[in-house]
């Protein structure tokens, strides 16, 4: 079989011989190359570990530094931030971060950033690809609050190091280790529209192991911002899941980590159409997820090779049952399967140039009754390299260029380079520049997926000679540490983005014809704008984060704003806390600006253009300790009752209350 003029069997020789002599040129390099311990005598054997005062970062550049030296820049919101945030999913932990704006549907609340859609940001657990994404977008609700340790945040094309998917940034879970010998949680909450939220967590650490497990259960009901009509405007949902994590120390040079998890998601809801037929919406989603691998540190401690096989399945099934009719009724089931190998090794050189080479070798698989003959395969091959050049120590400046060639069986061969400079003039002042190139491969759904809607009368085809969507962006930023207690970011972006994928008609073969849509590469847009960050510690012990971001989003094909960005946005994240009493007070929030859609809601084939408000967002959240091993808190999200049925279909005012005890 052949796809873009790669022979796959000639491919995965090639791979295999790759990841061969990888290996071995990695081994006889370490024999030979001279490097210097770190000079701090920090410990970067594991990822996550955290100090007392800041996380140790690894998304950026792929290997860890500590966030205050990492040469990319990134945001962390913290375990603290998460515990006094109220939220109970990534998706709530996210929406109220600076320079963050939420997708929502029924299907999945998405992220987007520097007004590059959710299909142009990378979601990673752990460093590894999240699988599953429907009209292009991972749901970040899948993701629950008592599995993340941290979230790390970088902005700007990273597709030199991750590939596809990453024009816009990457968004990498941590997920929680055990760091007693023993501890344990359990948490509690139940709110409005009947929302539970119970989880628990248990952990062991020892001499050579560190072992973590954790499940949940969440649910919500069904609600309806437009009472006039039958649907739902948010689906009834029920979900549970589990995971576990496991270190094994074999000695001081190797060790190895495995991962599992699984979640099962149901999600209820109600549609019409425009003949006044009513759906009743049924889908269920379930995840399995599994990694493991060794990580070897070689002599003197001046490298390391890390080696990990992963795999993941996502299962959705999808079912629309028409009332009092069957002609209309939908069942469909899908199953993505996505296996990858990845070899990394890392290297100090002569003091002054720390080397990442990688490869990645990736199988993916799609089994759906909407595509010709059942089942489609895809193979991706990639190697990556990157120099973290420290040009000077005092003052600091380091360069950090890096590229990455991906080979596809579905588009062929496809490079993105990328640099970035980072110059401290000061202690207290870091300035960031940096250029990198992005691209976005086509999804099975855009390349092989053929979906027909009767009740509306179009069917949309997939397109096999679809191109990958590429970008070249531009990043300027400062960080001026003033005080301890204040701290101020700004970062100017320029993203132009060419070869978008859109769905465009087809002509027609006879009168009376169904509309035909197919996919194609018609479109370039262009983002550029500002984001500005303030953190300040007050006293009384007071802290407050605000944030404002300016993105001007337009595509330039289609003279028009791109649909759905707001041209301002700003967000605080005010928090309090008595450390004699035990007493906490976080406040969160939005404010964000006007929003333009476009729907040709007439059928004359030209879209109309519609202007949504702008809206703000609070939470709130009031928490009291009790003893040493639990706390009791009360909250209200969306206390301003923000919400729209198609252009903000988020929950209403929601009141909550729990507890959470811990060992």
């Amino acid at each position: 079989m052949r796809w873009a003029g790669v022979s796959v069997s000639g491919m995965v020789l090639v791979m295999i011989r790759s990841v061969l002599s990888l290996i071995f040129a990695l081994c006889c390099l370490s024999g030979v190359a001279h490097a210097e311990p770190e000079p701090d005598g920090s410990d970067a054997w594991d990822e996550d570990i955290t100090h007392d005062l800041e996380p140790v970062v690894v998304t950026g550049s792929r290997t860890a530094h500590r966030l205050s030296d990492a040469p990319v820049a990134t945001e962390v919101i913290t375990r603290d931030a998460i515990e006094n945030s109220g939220a109970e999913n990534a998706a709530e932990l996210l929406e109220d971060h600076s320079g963050v704006q939420m997708t929502r549907s029924f299907r999945g609340a998405g992220i987007r950033l520097q007004g590059l859609d959710a299909k142009h940001v990378l979601i990673l657990v752990n460093g590894e690809r999240l699988g599953g994404r429907i009209e292009g977008v991972i749901d970040l609700r899948r993701i629950p609050v008592e599995e993340i340790q941290r979230i790390e945040i970088v902005k700007g094309p990273s597709s030199a190091l991750y590939g596809s998917d990453a024009m816009g940034g990457v968004i990498n879970v941590v997920t929680r280790e055990s760091r007693k010998p023993l501890e344990g949680e359990v948490h509690a909450s139940v709110g409005s529209f009947t929302t539970t939220d119970i989880s628990g967590r248990v952990g062991l650490k020892s001499d050579g192991w560190n072992s973590h497990l954790s499940g949940g259960w969440h649910h919500r009901d069904a609600y309806d911002l437009n009472p006039a009509n039958p649907d739902t405007s948010g689906s009834e949902v029920s979900q549970w899941n589990v995971a576990q994590r496991t270190q094994r120390r074999l000695n001081d040079k190797v060790s190895i980590l495995a991962r599992t998890s699984y979640l099962r998601r149901h999600m209820a809801g109600v549609d019409s159409n425009a003949a006044g037929a009513v759906f009743d919406r049924r889908n269920i989603t379930e995840v399995l997820t599994a990694s493991v691998g060794p990580r070897i540190r070689f002599k003197g401690r001046p490298a390391d090779l890390r080696v990990s096989g992963y795999y993941t399945l996502f299962r959705d099934q999808f079912a629309y049952d028409q009332r009092g009719a069957t002609a209309l009724d939908r069942l469909e089931e899908t199953q993505e399967h996505l296996a990858q190998v990845s070899v990394q090794y890392d290297r100090l050189l002569r003091s002054q140039h720390f080397l990442t080479i990688g490869s990645e070798y990736t199988y993916e698989r799609l089994k759906s009754g909407r595509i010709e003959g059942g089942t489609g395969d895809r193979y991706r091959g990639a190697l990556y390299v990157q120099d973290e050049w420290t040009i000077r120590d005092s003052p600091t400046l380091v360069a950090l260029p890096g590229a990455r060639l991906d080979v596809d069986s579905s588009f062929g061969v496809h490079g993105t380079p990328k640099v970035a400079l980072r110059f401290d003039p000061t202690s207290d002042l870091a300035l960031r520049a940096s250029y990198g190139m992005g691209f976005r491969a086509p999804v099975f759904k855009e390349l092989l997926l053929i979906f027909e809607n009767p009740s509306v009368g179009y069917v949309v085809e997939g397109n096999p000679e679809l191109r990958p969507e590429t970008s070249h962006s531009v990043n300027l930023g400062t960080e001026w540490t003033a005080s301890q207690r204040a701290s101020f970011t700004l970062n100017l972006f320029w993203n132009e983005i060419d070869n978008l994928i859109f769905i465009e008609k087809l002509d027609e073969d006879e009168v009376g014809d169904s509309q035909r849509f197919t996919y194609l590469n018609v479109d370039s847009a262009r983002t550029r704008g500002l984001e500005q960050q303030t953190r300040l510690r007050l006293p009384l012990g007071f802290r407050i984060d605000a944030g404002y971001s300016l993105t001007d989003a337009q595509n330039l094909t289609r003279d028009r704003r791109l649909a759905g960005r707001a041209l301002h946005r700003g967000s605080f994240d005010l928090r309090y806390r008595h450390q004699d009493l035990g007493l906490g007070f976080t406040a969160r929030g939005s404010v964000v600006g006007y929003r333009f859609f476009y729907e040709d809601t007439d059928g004359d084939g030209v879209d109309e253009t519609e202007r949504a408000d702008p809206y703000a967002t609070v939470g709130l959240r009031l928490s009291q300790e009790l003893g040493e091993h639990g706390t009791a808190f009360l909250g209200v999200r969306n206390l301003l009752d923000a919400g729209h049925e198609e252009h903000l279909p988020i929950q209403p005012r929601t009141i909550y209350g729990g507890l959470t005890g811990h060992l």
